[in-house]
């Protein structure tokens, strides 16, 4: 949990029906007993999660998504895209 400033707090999907019931859990249970539940019940976790080498992504936002791709392969897509709609350089 080091890379995150709330620890789980902020991988929770707190959406999820089943996550109050989790959180009443919670304080109880030890930290081998938290990963276990998040193995059998993902829906619990934000998704995605991505890590990167400097860098961490939790929940779907697509431009922080982005930033995981190597810049050269962005502009690609981008030229890409730009193209597949008859636009022109």
């Amino acid at each position: 949990m080091q890379h995150v400033e709330n620890g789980l707090d902020d991988i929770l999907a707190k959406r999820y029906k089943g996550y109050t019931r989790f959180a009443q859990e919670l304080p109880q249970m030890t930290m081998n007993q938290v990963f276990e539940r998040l193995h059998t019940e993902p829906e619990l976790l934000r998704r995605p999660i991505i890590f990167g080498d400097h860098k961490l992504n939790i929940g779907y936002n697509a431009d922080a998504i982005r930033t995981f791709i190597p810049r050269e392969q962005r502009h690609l897509d981008r030229m890409t895209a730009l193209l597949s709609h008859g636009m022109s350089f």
